[in-house]
């Protein structure tokens, strides 16, 4: 009976330590029950490893940096999934200029998301262009619409084929031993 209990007391302790929480993102105004941040960068940063991160329908102007093992989803309201991430201009991240990336980390799941990086000012190869980048980072994206990775002056890069950049970008720099596993459904 000692064994019992003490074997019930352990499991106990590591099932609460593993119950993930979740944050909801949702702009003023808009049908989001419940939502506690309205910008999906300011979750992110206050999110546990393993949380997920809820998105009401919205526009979001704005770039998403993940660093660390989270879940992004976009949610259905009453029929309606609308979460358009979408900055209005880009910023370099490890070489390449991205709408989400996800740097040195593993666990990261994306789904029912629409993610454009339409407005970027990429006139040539340099930096590279992607929707989404996953840099030393292994993850998933499912049921999301990626969309933008167009050079704005294809002509201008040879190495590429013209007009485009990359909707989903992994790669590594080499100093973090992978493998780096990335499923697009």
């Amino acid at each position: 009976v000692t064994n019992l209990g003490l074997a019930l007391l352990l499991l106990g302790t590591f099932c609460g330590m593993s119950s993930a929480a979740t944050l909801i993102v949702g702009k003023p105004g808009a049908p989001c029950p419940n939502a506690q941040y309205s910008t999906i960068g300011t979750a992110v940063s206050a999110a546990a490893p393993g949380d997920v991160i809820a998105i009401c329908q919205a526009l979001y102007p704005e770039q998403v940096l993940i660093t660390k093992a989270l879940k992004l989803k976009g949610l259905s309201i009453d029929g309606v999934n609308r979460v358009l991430i979408q900055p209005p201009t880009l910023s370099e991240v490890n070489g390449c200029e991205s709408v989400v990336s996800v740097v040195n980390t593993t666990n990261v799941s994306i789904e029912n998301l629409a993610i454009d990086a339409s407005n970027n000012a990429i006139a040539g190869c340099s930096p590279l262009l992607s929707t989404v980048h996953f840099f030393n980072s292994s993850g998933a994206i499912s049921r999301s619409a990626i969309s933008g990775a167009q050079l704005q002056n294809p002509a201008s890069c040879s190495e590429l084929f013209p007009g485009n950049g990359f909707g989903v970008l992994v790669d590594s720099d080499g100093t973090v031993s992978g493998p780096f596993n990335v499923v697009v459904d």
